[in-house]
C-alpha cells in the first residue's frame, strides 16, 4: 500500500518524509513482528514504547494524549521569562517565537 501511495505522490510531484512518519501497531496483532516499512527508500520508525499515548475509543477511532506538548511549551515559556528580565521586548518576543512556536 505504501508503494502505491508513494507512486501516486510522485505523479503529483509530492514526497513523503519518512523521518516524520511513524508506524504503531494497535489491537490483537500488535505483538506480531512485521518487516521494516520503507518510504522513499528510507525505513519508517516503528513505535514500540510510545511517547504519545494512544487510547482506543472504538475500533474506528483513537485519541492522542498531547499533555506532554503543553508541558514542554510552558516549560520553555517559563524558562524564557525567568532568564530575560532585562531584555528588550522585541528581542524577548523573537526568543519566544524561536523556542516556543516549534513545540
Amino acid at each position: 500500500m505504501l508503494q502505491l501511495c508513494e507512486k501516486q505522490a510522485q505523479e503529483l510531484d509530492l514526497t513523503f518524509n519518512s523521518k516524520k512518519s511513524c508506524l504503531f501497531k494497535v489491537g490483537v496483532s500488535s505483538k506480531e513482528t512485521i518487516d521494516n516499512l520503507k518510504l522513499n527508500g528510507c525505513d519508517v520508525y516503528c513505535l514500540i514504547s510510545s511517547d504519545i499515548l494512544v487510547f482506543l475509543l472504538t475500533r474506528q477511532s483513537f485519541k492522542i494524549d498531547t499533555y506532554w506538548i503543553t508541558r514542554e511549551f510552558y516549560a520553555a515559556a517559563n524558562a524564557i521569562c525567568c532568564h530575560t528580565n532585562n531584555v528588550q521586548e522585541l528581542s524577548r518576543l523573537h526568543v519566544f517565537e524561536a523556542f516556543t512556536l516549534p513545540i
